[in-house]
């Protein structure tokens, strides 16, 4: 896949026109993925867009909030060649700047700016029901199925194939405690309308999802969120493989439990969580459950609260030190069958107090100095206090 500048697009619960997620509305996840994934959100009509020494400034009617560092969309202006995707340098008031190609000038049309999809396509829908999948050419391309009808979770499915709505083979993970699939949890209590904190991002072919469904229900002192998602993991192996996409879910409701989590810092399946995959590396038929860990780490220590390698920030280095996440192959004598895009391990401890709110965007340094990385709220559990951090790269790109 060919490096992309705006690979990653992300989608946090406080940006202008962002979805809500609660325990009170059946859709609202898909929403949020929809938003994410396929149609891009928070669309808004300039006033006026004109170039100037390579930054396009776009001027709303009144004030138009947008997240500096995001990547957004253009569209329908003319000349064409400011169309396509950028990313905020600038937002204040009803003003948005962003870097351009684009000749100096002055743009018109019903121009449309709209934060940017990660450009994955929505293949079977009905109510409450939706089927996504990659569109990029070079990815596995398996299927994510959601069924949204409740108000607490969202039913979550992998699908190597599909021919309608509810019609698939290959389902992953095949667990009996679920009839199939896990759980996406929006909210830690039905009837709850308060909006669950969120964080989603994806690239073409892997989606990241973080929601702190123990906020509404207990206070924002209770803002850890396991890390689950779907999509292609980064394959270890140099001649592809075409089954190495995964799904992190929970397997029971309200799912304290952040076993199976992406953070890397909880490991394997239990009774309450899973990440599995279609096939294993030898492409033998039967879902296959997997180990997630990190490469620097304990298995068990969370994320952030490790003191493996001591205080985070180093009083040597001054580094915050990132740890890629693996999965275990199993069956394979414990080889590493690939990472998981996106999500880092932090093995230091002391990491809340040094890198702040949940979901806060930070500044990356050394190997990640052109990245920006979210921080996501770690515990042994999600309904505990958090005592750790993982982070996710909101910027990219991913592979």
């Amino acid at each position: 896949m060919a490096e992309d500048a705006f690979a990653v697009s992300y989608l946090r619960h406080d940006m202008r026109g962002a979805p809500v997620i609660n325990g009170n509305t059946p859709g609202c996840m898909i929403a949020a993925l929809d938003a994410l994934l396929v149609t891009g959100w928070g669309p808004a009509a300039p006033q006026s867009l004109t170039v100037s020494a390579g930054v396009a400034t776009a001027t709303f009617a009144s004030a138009t909030p947008w997240e500096v560092g995001a990547v957004i969309k253009i569209s329908d202006a003319t000349p064409e060649a400011i169309n396509g995707k950028a990313r905020v340098l600038s937002s204040s008031g009803n003003t948005l700047t962003f870097a351009t190609s684009a000749s100096a000038g002055t743009y018109s049309g019903t121009i449309d700016i709209r934060y940017c999809p990660a450009d994955w396509e929505k293949v079977f829908s009905a109510t409450n029901k939706a089927v996504y999948r990659s569109k990029d050419p070079l990815g596995n391309r398996h299927y994510l199925r959601v069924d949204d009808g409740d108000v607490m979770r969202a039913k979550v499915c992998g699908y190597v194939s599909m021919s309608s709505i509810d019609t698939g083979t290959e389902c992953y993970p095949e667990d009996g405690r679920t009839g199939g699939g896990g759980f996406w949890v929006k909210s830690a209590g039905s009837g709850i309308t308060g909006a669950s904190p969120y964080l989603l991002a994806a690239d073409s072919v892997f989606l990241v999802l973080c929601v702190a469904r123990y906020v509404p229900y207990l206070g924002s002192g209770r803002s850890v969120s396991d890390i689950r998602g779907f999509g292609d993991f980064l394959s270890m192996s140099p001649i592809g493989d075409a089954y190495a996409s995964g799904l992190s879910a929970t397997t029971t409701v309200p799912a304290s439990s952040a076993y199976g989590s992406l953070a890397g810092s909880i490991g394997q399946n239990d009774s309450l969580g899973v990440c599995a995959l279609p096939r294993g590396f030898g492409a033998e038929v039967g879902c296959v459950h997997v180990r997630t860990f990190p490469l620097t780490g304990r298995e068990g220590d969370i994320s952030g609260d490790s003191n493996l390698l001591g205080i985070c920030p180093s009083p040597v280095s001054g580094k915050v030190i990132l740890s890629r996440v693996a999965i275990r192959s199993e069956g394979y004598n414990g080889a590493v069958r690939a990472m998981i895009p996106g999500v880092f391990y932090i093995p230091q401890t002391g990491a809340l107090g040094s890198l702040g709110a949940n979901f806060a965007i930070n500044p990356g340094a050394g190997d990640v100095a052109d990245r920006q990385l979210a921080t996501v709220h770690q515990a042994q559990s999600v309904e505990a206090t958090p005592v750790g951090v993982a982070l996710v790269d909101v910027t990219g790109p991913w592979r």
